[in-house]
């Protein structure tokens, strides 16, 4: 005889088991994957308060640098790519949009949200990406470490190129940093091929470290280690804002970029990963950007009068409207692996003796300053030229064939890449032109003597 009462006990105890299983009646949560350059300062914060909201969603967020988002999105299959890119590098959304890797996510128009802001468009206008924060570039500096040093507040980029600041700056390679890229593709834009390299090699010769990562640069300036650091508004901004003793300019000739967030074609979880991008661009998501440890600019414009920000707190709006500058993304894009490699085999790679040489024609210069010798300024004069010239000139980086050969896939004898070869060639180029500025200084050292 069965005994009724056991049997729904065990029923009832099996049901017990279930649910702490997350099985029976309970739904699954549903995963959306994102990938994305932003650290934990960021995703922390979005992950909890999405979850929140939508307790059947959990985000797994993916870092990536920017540098290697295009490549590490192509060599997935369509199955096993992340639902959304989010990222301050326009570069790779327009690349992933030619490339026919993004999807459009057909969100509704927020009417407060611009499209454009002067020159600057907040969204793609095919609809593949839509700005989600604005980001500006510039200069970080540590007040205790300049007062302490007795150095110059920096204002403009050319300030870093200075004497005064040799040792005392730390930038990254744009090898390994979007943002860097930006910087540095800033630069080039705003004075020209030619100056903008002169700029850039005189400020890599007075930098104390060229880091491996974006993130070490204001870490590295926050806690005194160099006082000066060449960084995207808000790494210097939250560290402002959390209390360290540091401020941040935009210099006058500087860019301001959406940075954008994307739906991946081949998405695993297409609807949850518009609901997470349509909450990034709702007031809720775009108020999370003024918690202090993010300290980004929103794009939805209701959003500043509806929360309370610090009254020193930047408005890029008015600085994209000041900005003495145009950034043309499409040059930017044409020239990126050029560019990233002339900067490592001009800088990163042989930083040490960029930075011997840099040391000895300032010091060189400095005795000509007190005491005049024609022959010997122009041998230091001929050294600084050899020091702080680009190999490869602006009518070969305005050529469309140069710039399709470079980065073509196309192989050459030897089974390399054009622009391989071109990286080898410069490699050697620079050891030389930095070995013969130094004897260059040496001699005009002794003719000083």
């Amino acid at each position: 005889m069965f005994n009724v009462t056991r049997i729904v006990s065990h029923i009832f105890r099996a049901i017990l088991v279930l649910a702490s299983m997350g099985l029976g009646c309970a739904h699954s949560k549903e995963t959306v994957k994102v990938m994305t350059s932003f650290g934990k300062e960021v995703t922390a914060v979005y992950k909890e308060q999405f979850e929140a909201k939508y307790p059947n969603l959990t985000l797994e967020f993916i870092s990536s640098p920017a540098t290697g988002a295009v490549s590490h999105i192509e060599s997935l299959g369509p199955a096993t790519r992340p639902d959304i890119l989010w990222s301050s590098s326009p570069e790779v959304f327009d690349t992933l949009s030619r490339l026919n890797l993004l999807s459009k996510a057909g969100l509704i128009d927020t009417p407060m949200i611009p499209s454009k802001v002067r020159n600057v468009n907040l969204n793609d206008p095919n609809g593949f990406f839509r700005g989600q924060a604005l980001s500006g570039y510039g200069i970080m500096w540590n007040t205790r470490y300049i007062g302490g040093k007795n150095l110059p507040v920096p204002t403009d980029w050319w300030d870093l190129a200075k004497p005064v600041y040799f040792g005392h700056v730390i930038m990254s390679s744009p090898t390994r940093s979007g943002t860097t890229h930006l910087i540095v593709e800033t630069i080039l834009q705003a004075y020209g091929w030619t100056d903008g390299w002169r700029q850039l090699l005189q400020i890599g010769g007075n930098c104390g470290e060229i880091t491996e990562r974006s993130l070490d640069v204001p870490e590295a300036v926050k806690h005194g280690r160099f006082g000066v650091g060449l960084v995207i508004d808000f790494l210097a901004l939250s560290s402002k804002y959390t209390g360290s003793p540091v401020e941040f300019v935009y210099p006058p000739k500087t860019t301001v970029l959406p940075a954008s967030i994307a739906l991946l074609k081949g998405a695993m979880n297409p609807a949850g990963a518009k609901q997470f991008m349509a909450f990034t661009l709702s007031q809720e998501g775009q108020s999370l950007l003024f918690t202090p440890e993010i300290s980004r600019m929103p794009v939805l414009t209701t959003v500043y009068f509806s929360v309370k920000i610090p009254a020193d707190f930047p408005n890029l709006f008015d600085v994209i409207r000041k900005s003495a500058m145009v950034y043309d993304r499409s040059v930017s894009e044409q020239r990126y692996s050029i560019v990233n490699s002339l900067f490592d085999r001009l800088i990163t790679a042989h930083h040490t003796e960029l930075k011997r040489a840099t040391k000895s024609i300032l010091d060189a210069e400095y005795r000509l300053s007190k005491r005049p010798n024609a022959k010997a300024a122009q041998l230091v004069a001929k050294a600084r030229a050899l020091l702080f010239s680009v190999p490869i000139s602006e009518a070969q980086i305005s050529d469309p064939i140069f710039l399709k050969e470079m980065n073509s896939g196309r192989a050459v004898p030897g089974g390399q890449s054009k622009l391989s070869e071109i990286e080898k060639q410069l490699d050697q180029e620079a050891k030389e032109n930095y070995a013969k500025a130094l004897e260059l200084v040496q001699s005009a050292l002794k003719i000083m003597q």
